[in-house]
């Protein structure tokens, strides 16, 4: 497979066993981890012995804002916002360890990384761990180049090696091939499976999908809020949920679970979306989840979208479609309807018709 394609300055990013790697502060690792480094499968187990603590890895760690850094990736790295997750230690004589990293695992391995560097490398219980699979010297290898990077980071801001060439595999977000597919929708570079009893979509989503763009924009806009995006809803942990993206072939680092908690859209708080794409795919696909349970008109949601450019009506209708019926018609043609077309979502779709509140509370 080729490499999962990463945004912004990839050039100033240097590739240490799969991982392409740079410092934000002296104290900050930021880190994209290729599917095949050989540190993927791995990520939990590491924080959890860095750590020394016997709990999940998710009860260790807590996804946090700082404007002040994010401005600073935008401006070292050209990474919006959307592009980057940041983490901090939960332990709360720890919380000043930070780590920033495109995905899920991405940031757990960050976090793990920037606690090597707090603790000077004194981790007795990560090296013993990382002894077992043979990885001490490569996890050793990593840190000299972050701190190399750290020491000079204007040399590895601007005169890192080129990463790795390859083409797209497909999936933005690094989602694995089910071993179990029902049926899978894709357009416009998004995927989408529902779980959940045929009410919780599952979105994976490419980075050259138009809706990359746009995602935090799409729940902004269906929920008519004027705050952030990403506090409109919140990250859980749910059981079932996980385990029915398990059965599509997707592990525990891949998914992220959001519930809706929208200052405006109140009455469907509560929902919740997957997402295996980072942050934007959560996004859309809560923008889904609120479609499919009918708080919100496709069609004036999709009009009101394609308002802002005509271009995205037809995409708009490909995806956002899959929240209605086993047959859809749809129309991006015009107010004649001359363009008119249907395509059909398989098992457990909605039926279309009346139901659903209007878009925008008119």
């Amino acid at each position: 497979h080729g490499r999962r394609p990463w945004w912004g300055n990839r050039a100033a990013m240097k590739e240490v066993h799969g991982i392409e790697v740079n410092m934000l502060t002296p104290s900050i690792p930021i880190l994209y981890m290729d599917v095949s480094s050989c540190f993927n499968e791995y990520a939990s187990q590491m924080l959890q012995a860095a750590m020394d603590s016997g709990g999940k890895a998710d009860s260790l760690y807590e996804y946090v804002s700082d404007p002040a850094l994010y401005k600073m990736t935008r401006q070292q790295f050209g990474f919006r916002e959307d592009d980057v997750m940041l983490a901090r230690a939960r332990q709360p004589d720890l919380h000043h360890v930070r780590g920033l990293g495109s995905g899920k695992r991405s940031t757990i391995l960050a976090v793990v990384v920037a606690l090597a560097l707090e603790k000077h490398g004194q981790l007795p219980e990560l090296w013993s761990l990382l002894e077992g699979y043979h990885l001490q010297k490569n996890f050793q290898e990593l840190l000299d180049e972050v701190k190399r990077q750290g020491a000079n980071p204007d040399s590895a801001s601007h005169k890192a090696s080129q990463p790795g060439s390859g083409g797209n595999s497909g999936g933005g977000g690094g989602g694995r091939k089910s071993k179990q597919r029902s049926f899978v929708h894709r357009a416009a570079g998004v995927e989408v499976q529902i779980i959940g009893a045929g009410k919780v979509p599952v979105v994976n989503m490419e980075k050259g999908s138009p809706f990359s763009e746009c995602a935090s924009w799409c729940l902004q806009m269906i929920t008519g809020s004027l705050k952030k995006a990403d506090s409109l809803f919140k990250y859980v942990n749910d059981k079932q949920l996980m385990a029915e993206c398990r059965e599509l072939g997707f592990t525990a680092e891949e998914v992220f679970v959001g519930e809706l908690c929208s200052d405006t859209l109140q009455e469907a708080n509560g929902l919740r979306a997957v997402g295996v794409a980072g942050k934007r795919s959560v996004m859309l696909s809560m923008t889904l989840s609120i479609l499919m349970q009918g708080h919100v008109k496709l069609k004036k949601f999709v009009q009101e979208f394609a308002s802002y450019d005509d271009t995205l009506t037809k995409p708009a209708w490909d995806v956002f479609g899959v929240a209605y019926s086993d047959e859809v018609a749809y129309d991006y043609g015009g107010d004649d309807g001359a363009s008119s077309s249907y395509w059909k979502f398989g098992d457990g779709g909605r039926k279309s018709g009346g139901g659903g509140g209007s878009f925008g509370g008119g």
